[in-house]
């Protein structure tokens, strides 16, 4: 891998030969993860551009937005994306383009071009010119804690999507860790803007990391036989699923423990520890996963803008939480509930092109960022109930935890996954289904039964409770 970054960074050196610290070049990546990917992301480091990772899946429109507020030195596009975003760049741009194609991602070589009529650099060639340059990589920048390096963008659910100012002492991991030996990572990431933060880690700490996408992820996890395991909650809600389909009330106790050493060669067999974050998992899930399958999980809570905020519900060390009060929401005043504000040493300065911008706001003269999650807080703890913008309030005034109710239907082996709606003119919610196979011979009426006492035998309480069903069975997913 290090010397196709130099070789890369060789070629790529030619188009930023007259950067300075007034002029920091730019390299714009849309792009999934891939060995290919990383290893583009690290001569980018290389070189000390500034690194822009955004997600092909985006509208064309919040892409030329990107490339006209960033006016990138260096493009990378996955092939699948080429033909979407070709059309919208300038004829520089297209000079500095590089694509990786499918079997690039593994390193395969890969002599074709797009057309007859354009030559478009492949990453096979790019590697090629790199290694007959003599060209010097070494950049002469003068690089400061304060000094931007990347700018990664948010989801751009709610308009254009923002890029986050990332500068150098944001890059840098500092934090002081015991590993356990041999630290061996997989993540399931199929687009991850910050995975250059995870790489920095693994670099520093002489561990090792290995990705996978969703098609192969459990035949790679039981491959390589990790140590440390992130997943989403979603996905440590399948592998409880996977159990529960595999029991019966007739397995002793010992049939049992069978069944969760199971479980625990599927992942590999020696998987001690792991983490969960980008939204609520369920405290059933939870549970099982350390008490059963004896992995430490570590319920994770963080945002891109603040860093890791809290650790099992324990708000880290240096930071500072507010709460203040979400309008229309009784319950949410500010003073133990409320809309979650993050004061951190891990935040950023702010988004690119944005002078001021309304999520970072000053509480007690101190600058604090608004994440959007309602939360619960109380000392040094903090409970994350769900996003601000989803929450259901319905027409008794009850405020409903969409993402709650879905966790725990999701247990059932009968669902592949759900989605729960509400109004403010009733005062039940109603849950969509996508059923798995055992489920797929269930009516509305079973499902229906089915649900609302897995519901109520996991405490929740009756507004929480579907009072009707809609299956949705041309939808196969998380299967």
């Amino acid at each position: 891998m290090f010397d196709k970054c130099i070789k890369l960074s060789k070629y790529w050196k030619k188009f930023v030969a007259n950067a300075n610290d007034d002029n920091r070049p730019f390299i714009l990546f849309i792009c999934n993860t891939s060995p290919a990917y990383i290893c583009c992301l690290l001569s980018g480091l290389l070189l000390q551009s500034v690194i822009v990772p955004i997600n092909g899946s985006l509208h064309i429109d919040a892409i030329k937005h990107t490339l006209s507020i960033t006016n990138p030195s260096i493009i990378v596009i996955d092939e699948q994306y080429y033909d979407k975003v070709n059309p919208v760049l300038s004829s520089n741009q297209k000079d500095s383009l590089m694509i990786i194609y499918k079997h690039e991602e593994q390193f395969l070589h890969q002599s074709k071009t797009m057309n007859n009529t354009t030559n478009i650099i492949s990453l096979t060639n790019a590697l090629e010119f790199g290694e007959t340059s003599s060209i010097d990589i070494k950049s002469s920048f003068n690089l400061s804690s304060t000094t931007i390096s990347a700018i990664f963008s948010t989801s751009g659910s709610t308009g254009y999507p923002k890029g986050a100012i990332f500068t150098e002492d944001l890059i840098v991991p500092t934090d002081n860790f015991t590993l356990i030996s041999p630290f061996i990572r997989i993540d399931y990431q199929p687009f991850d803007p910050t995975i250059l933060l995870s790489l920095m880690t693994t670099i520093r700490y002489g561990s090792s990391r290995g990705l996978t996408n969703l098609n192969d992820m459990w035949n790679d996890i039981k491959y390589i036989k990790p140590t440390s395991l992130g997943l989403t909650p979603q996905l440590w809600n399948l592998i409880y699923k996977n159990y529960l389909s595999k029991l019966n009330d007739n397995l002793t106790l010992m049939e049992k423990e069978s069944v969760e050493k199971e479980i625990r060669n599927d992942l590999g067999g020696r998987v001690h520890v792991g983490t969960s974050g980008g939204g609520s998992i369920s405290p059933t899930v939870l549970f099982f996963i350390r008490n059963k399958l004896k992995i430490d999980l570590v319920d994770m809570y963080g945002c891109r803008e603040c860093g890791n905020i809290s650790k099992n519900g324990v708000i880290y060390p240096g930071i500072d939480v507010k709460l203040i009060p979400v309008a229309d929401m009784d319950d949410c005043d500010g003073i133990h509930q409320g809309e979650i504000c993050i004061h951190s040493p891990k935040m950023i300065q702010g988004y690119l092109g944005i002078d001021q911008h309304s999520s970072f706001i000053q509480i007690d003269g101190k600058a604090y960022y608004k994440t959007g999650d309602v939360g619960h807080l109380e000392g040094k703890t903090i409970k994350l109930i769900d996003r601000s913008g989803i929450m259901i309030k319905n027409s008794q005034g009850e405020w409903i935890s969409p993402v709650k109710i879905e966790n725990i239907i999701e247990q059932l082996s009968e669902i592949s996954t759900s989605f729960i709606i509400g109004d403010s003119n009733y005062s039940y919610v109603i849950a969509i289904i996508c059923p798995s196979q055992s489920g797929s011979t269930l009516n509305d009426i079973d499902m229906l039964q089915l649900i609302r006492f897995h519901c109520n035998q996991s405490a929740l309480n009756g507004h929480e409770i579907p009072q009707g069903v809609f299956i949705e069975r041309n939808i196969i997913w998380n299967e």
